[in-house]
């Protein structure tokens, strides 16, 4: 008889089962193929995902396994549980998940093949989105042993499907601009800086986290736009840079006062 999997490792099996569904429809859907798939992707919408939508089909699975159990059993249960939470840290069974995701997923399909490095790809990328979510799960399951020691223990209400994300999220593109970051952020700033105001935010937080969510530049392909850069760069403007824009603003100027 097989052991039973605490819930933990049921987490773990919902994330890589949810990495083998991802993979397939970007392949049916997206691209057709695995030639294009970009794995310098962030990894901001899995995570989401993970956190939200599997985090409930997870709780379910968590209220399921104990609804029928004795009532030390469901004490067995929730300490194995949490025990799980405090041991299986994501970076230390790294090597078990990604045999797992390989032997459950993809096995059966290829049962003479050995991961390849495609899927091992793949897997990193599901790998940090999981790892960056796990203190959700372990904050979930401790809660639940103070609950079930307390006598508070009740299982949640059904979410309506219309709160619920879909699996598969398209990641966010951002646009790729052919100018630096620091030119980038000073075109924002004089905007910004026009009286009477034209953006409506409360600090400047809120248009550094815009620039660095929803723009790439040439050097920044890899690693993305860092908040805290951009941030500075509102505030600390440096000759050059302000030299580039006010020949462009003479030119887009002149072009005005053409319209």
């Amino acid at each position: 008889m097989s052991r039973e999997m605490y819930w933990i490792e049921q987490v773990e099996w919902l994330v890589m089962a949810a990495a083998n569904d991802d993979l397939k429809y970007f392949g049916n859907n997206v691209d057709g193929s695995n030639t294009n798939f970009d794995f310098n992707i962030p990894t901001t919408h899995t995570e989401l995902y993970l956190q939200t939508t599997l985090f409930s089909n997870a709780e379910n699975k968590f209220f399921d396994a104990i609804k029928d159990k004795p009532h030390i059993e469901v004490y067995r249960y929730i300490q194995k549980s949490f025990e799980q939470a405090t041991t299986r840290f994501p970076e230390l069974i790294k090597a078990e998940l990604l045999e797992n995701f390989w032997v459950e997923f993809w096995i059966p399909n290829e049962p003479e093949s050995e991961v390849d490095i495609f899927h091992q790809e793949y897997y990193e990328l599901q790998f940090r989105a999981y790892q960056a979510s796990f203190h959700v799960f372990a904050a979930f399951i401790t809660k639940i042993k103070e609950d079930f020691r307390n006598g508070l223990l009740t299982p949640p209400q059904p979410q309506p499907l219309s709160q619920q994300l879909q699996p598969q999220s398209i990641p966010h593109k951002k646009l790729k601009v052919n100018i630096t970051v620091p030119q980038l952020t000073f075109l924002f700033k004089m905007l910004n800086d026009l009286n009477p105001a034209i953006f409506d935010i409360a600090a400047k937080t809120e248009l550094s986290n815009f620039i660095a969510d929803n723009f790439i530049t040439k050097a920044t392909e890899k690693e993305g736009i860092k908040e805290g850069s951009v941030y500075n760069l509102l505030t600390d403007t440096d000759k050059k840079t302000a030299n580039f824009w006010s020949e462009k603003l003479v030119k887009m100027l002149q072009e005005a006062r053409q319209v």
